[in-house]
């Protein structure tokens, strides 16, 4: 989509820009996918994701009713991201983590490709293909510092506007209407947000009236939508991850479901994809464009700016309704600034220019910490770098050490920690795994219950084997005064950190022979055992 006037000259074709233009946004991905290969596997979802990979890969089939938290045992359970849940998996498998840090790379560096070659097909200019490539990159960083399935949107999006430019110029030809229906298989069976992949084809629906040629678009990207093993029950999925969220409860418990001012304040990557998005609409505004295709894009911008004010993460929402008017803000402030490129202080401008650039990519990046890199563990061995800066996740390690071989058992667990267990703890299965979003299961009585405050009907944990949860939780005391439980082992301070109970019977069934004994004795502590046999990074 150019932005130009009667007094500028025509924008050349897509794809005619000099080599030493074009090349700018290979070099930004280079940059970007190096930067993200560099950064350790610190994702709170990551287990949950590899998790769930694994259960597919095994039963060759995705899953339908809870496959891991006993408290929902019988209940739906959609893996709506089980594409790049089985990729994560066997990568895993079959590199280590080696895989999965290429793969982050290859996602940072495709988002900005794609976005890039988005801005080709809508006819921008090489400095505004260069600065959208940038505002995607930061979009993900902000959203999806780390590996996890919504990053793959980030790549999808751009491709939808690009695919959209083209039925643009050249018609719903059949490569065309292949293409998206491609892009749209890729998002439904990567992330619930999957529908912002018809939000190109609505834009151009609404702004040119022109059904004969959007109608097929529409059809192509729903059919799309179909190729999964869901498509068929999505009005399910939808309400069950929708209906009833506690997530969606004011005010947020869960940071990223903050207002977005309140949330994203601090990181200065979103920060300026949020100023540039809020100046676009200004900007816009003011230039002379058809009726219909100006009250499109406010429509999409207000729309977006409202849901990101409800909550933070839904940014991402925001710059896919708002990608073109992010490029059409950018092509207007580039052709405004070439004037003063051209004079003497025009290597000033463009020094300014680079500079902020510089700042909003280093303020969004994900942090590189090669320490973290020893927790790495691979499919045998499931460490996780979130073990490093929380020593209650050293606990599940300590119950592999000195738990018989094919113990099973019923955890009762806090938020953080399910989706640990899932993927640390193979025949244990947590009370919460992460996925807090379910009307039925426990989530109310133990994922947002203040610490220091009992939920008055909390009884779950009665039912359960063994417990981890930190010492601040309420539960902590009620287990330390309970002679049917044991205190086992815990980790970190003992006011601050976590700890692992079990149920006498249990213990004196599953634990191994040598620490049996141990019952009533002072606990052990997780960091200080077990550290020769491969399940503890080395010292």
């Amino acid at each position: 989509m150019a932005a130009s006037d009667s007094a500028d000259p025509p924008l050349p074709p897509a794809g005619s820009a000099p080599w030493a233009e074009r090349g700018w946004p290979w070099l930004l991905a280079l940059i970007a996918a190096g930067v993200a290969a560099l950064a350790p596997l610190w994702e709170m979802d990551l287990a949950q994701h590899l998790a769930t990979g694994e259960w597919i890969v095994r039963h060759g089939a995705v899953p339908f009713l809870e496959p891991f938290a006993w408290t929902r045992q019988g209940q739906p359970y959609y893996a709506y991201s089980w594409l790049p849940e089985v990729v994560f998996f066997w990568l895993l498998r079959a590199l280590g983590p080696l895989g999965l840090h290429l793969l982050e790379g290859v996602i940072a560096g495709g988002a900005v490709l794609a976005s890039a070659w988005a801005g080709r097909q809508l006819r921008w200019r090489a400095a505004t293909v260069l600065t959208v490539a940038l505002l995607d990159l930061l979009v993900l960083w902000g959203v999806a510092g780390r590996l996890r399935p919504q990053q793959l949107l980030l790549l999808v999006i751009p491709l939808a506007w690009g695919v959209a430019g083209r039925i643009r110029d050249h018609g719903p030809r059949a490569g065309n209407l292949l293409a998206l229906a491609a892009v749209g298989a890729l998002a439904a069976n990567s992330h619930i947000f999957f529908p912002l992949t018809a939000v190109p084809v609505a834009f151009f629906l609404l702004a040119e009236g022109a059904p004969r040629r959007w109608l097929p678009a529409l059809g192509a990207v729903v059919a799309g939508w179909l190729a999964s093993p869901y498509g068929l029950i999505w009005p399910r999925v939808f309400a069950l991850n929708f209906g009833g969220n506690i997530l969606l409860q004011r005010p947020p418990t869960v940071a990223e479901f903050r207002p977005g001012f309140e949330y994203w304040w601090g990181n200065w990557g979103v920060i300026a994809v949020v100023v540039v998005l809020l100046a676009a609409g200004w900007m816009v505004a003011a230039e002379a464009r058809p009726w219909r295709e100006r009250t499109v894009l406010a429509l999409f911008w207000a729309v977006g700016l409202l849901l990101f004010a409800f909550a933070g993460r839904l940014v991402l929402v925001w710059w896919a309704l708002a990608f073109p008017l992010a490029g059409a803000a950018a092509e207007l402030a580039w052709r405004r600034a070439a004037p003063l490129l051209e004079r003497t202080y025009g290597p000033l401008v463009a020094l300014c220019t680079l500079g902020a650039g510089a700042i909003a990519f280093a303020g969004a990046a994900p942090p590189v910490r090669p320490a973290l890199w020893r927790f790495e563990g691979d499919a045998v061995h499931r460490m996780l770098p979130r073990a490093a800066d929380d020593p209650a996740l050293w606990l599940p390690s300590w119950l592999v050490c000195h738990a018989r071989p094919g113990a099973t058992g019923r955890v009762i667990n806090e938020f953080n920690y399910g989706s640990e267990l899932n993927w640390r703890l193979r025949g244990f299965s947590p009370s919460i795994d992460g996925r807090t979003i379910f009307p039925d299961s426990d989530a109310v009585e133990f994922a947002y219950v203040p610490y220091g405050r009992r939920h008055p009907h909390a009884t779950t944990w009665r039912h359960a084997d063994l417990a981890l949860v930190r010492r601040t939780f309420w539960l902590a005391p009620l287990l330390d005064a309970d002679s049917g439980w044991v205190l086992l082992a815990q980790s970190g301070a003992t006011r601050s950190g976590g700890a692992l109970w079990a149920r006498r019977a249990w213990w004196r069934r599953w634990g191994a022979p040598t620490t049996v004994p141990a019952l009533g004795l002072v606990p052990g502590d997780a960091r200080a055992t077990c550290a020769a046999t491969g399940v503890f990074p080395k010292p």
